[in-house]
């Protein structure tokens, strides 16, 4: 290890340190909870082994549904107040963001 190396070390264990803390707070009970929006008949039949897959994957994390009709849950989701929106037909949102299933 050279010169510069020596010298840079303590602060590069300080920032690995720092990444690995922020790491366990993301994974622990304090992560951020996910918002997702779906219509009645999306979350009926097709979200809730979905989410019971997600929630077996990550066990920490927490998701909070909004079940709504579909044009509530598109607009939910495209106001920000639900991370995602499923649907169960072709969106009539001009968001560039929106995606046939």
């Amino acid at each position: 290890m050279n010169e510069n190396a020596r010298a840079l070390l303590p602060r590069v264990t300080t920032l690995v340190d720092r990444a690995l803390d922020l790491q366990q707070f993301w994974a622990s009970e304090r992560g951020a909870t996910d918002r997702v929006a779906a219509s009645v008949t999306v979350w009926e039949y097709l979200l809730p082994q979905r989410v019971a897959h997600w929630k077996q994957k990550h066990p920490m994390s927490r998701i909070q549904t909004q079940i709504r009709n579909t044009s509530d849950a598109l607009t939910a989701a495209a106001g920000f107040s639900a991370k995602v929106g499923f649907v169960d037909r072709a969106p009539t949102h001009a968001d560039p963001d929106s995606h046939p299933g």
